[in-house]
């Protein structure tokens, strides 16, 4: 990232490009400050955001906050804005600064089951909040079918995964919305995506956030949370969504209420969970410098689309 954008940046929320350590994030635009051991800085090109889906983003953020969630607050600047905006001659970008979240990610989660069913009752909370909360709110979240890569024609895609594409498109306009089954969700709560203190849950990283159905983003914490057992052992693999499956509804559940017949929509967005992963990475990761792992994981993914091999017979 170009060195004035980040300096200009860090200095607006009180630090110097000198003291940033890069941490990632899937535009590698995410940074710590390591003069403020408690700062998070993240820089969004303009390219891709506007102010008007940022500052909807972090008033979600302070909703959810505000009603009993952990959540990493966002942090004004120095001048007390939320959001600034920095210029060069070649870029511009929105900057935003979080308070980093205590505890770490747990990575073990194969046996986990009760942070399973702690991560079930946030996602219930949170889908009960979103059925109140945008009932008073301007329209500033674009919902499933507004995303860049469902709007732009997938041609690189190839033919095959192309015509499954549409496919899995034309079934989701045929679901039905109402207020009890489709609203805003988070889009990408994995255990990636929380920290965990004290055995409490903390949720970061709410870039994507979107209506659609709720159910989507049950779906989305079980296709990740399979993807941590390996494929080789199908046994496994299969006891261990089962298990995931019954605790995570057990908790999400008791925050949150969701028609029965829903819950049979869970392999067809586990299918589509894999297909758009798959066109999301071909879109967006840079394949030229992609590490052989991550080109051989898109190998099986194609592979597995093509054939109609599920994430899991479930």
């Amino acid at each position: 990232m170009n060195i004035s954008i980040l300096e200009i940046g860090a200095k607006r929320f009180g630090t110097n490009a000198s003291s940033l350590r890069l941490l990632g994030g899937f535009d590698q635009n995410v940074y710590e400050c390591q003069l403020h051991k408690n700062l998070i800085i993240k820089f969004l090109s303009s390219e891709h955001h506007s102010y008007t889906t940022i500052k909807a983003e972090l008033n979600w953020m302070n909703y959810l906050s505000s009603n009993g969630l952990f959540i990493t607050t966002p942090i004004v600047s120095q001048i007390g804005n939320l959001i600034e905006e920095v210029q060069t001659d070649q870029d511009n970008y929105f900057v935003i600064a979080f308070e980093k979240a205590k505890g770490t990610i747990r990575q073990d989660i194969e046996h986990d089951f009760s942070l399973i069913h702690n991560w079930g009752k946030v996602m219930g909370k949170m889908h009960y909040l979103a059925k109140n909360y945008l009932q008073d709110q301007p329209n500033h979240y674009k919902h499933w079918n507004e995303e860049k890569i469902i709007i732009e024609y997938q041609e690189n895609a190839g033919q095959t995964i192309l015509k499954k594409w549409n496919w899995f498109l034309e079934e989701l306009n045929k679901l039905p919305k109402d207020e009890q089954s489709y609203g805003l969700i988070h889009h990408d709560l994995h255990h990636q995506n929380f920290h965990v203190y004290k055995e409490e849950i903390i949720v970061f990283d709410f870039g994507d956030i979107e209506y659609h159905w709720f159910v989507y983003d049950i779906a989305i914490s079980m296709y990740h949370a399979i993807q941590t057992i390996p494929s080789s052992d199908k046994r496994k693999k299969q006891e261990f969504a089962i298990r995931f499956y019954e605790t995570f509804l057990e908790g999400y559940l008791e925050e949150n209420s969701l028609n029965k017949d829903w819950f049979s929509y869970i392999p067809f967005f586990l299918r589509y969970r894999q297909i758009y992963s798959y066109i999301y990475l071909l879109n967006y990761l840079k394949v030229d410098n992609a590490q052989p792992s991550i080109l051989s994981a898109l190998r099986n993914m194609k592979s597995n689309i093509e054939n109609d091999i599920p994430v899991i017979e479930f």
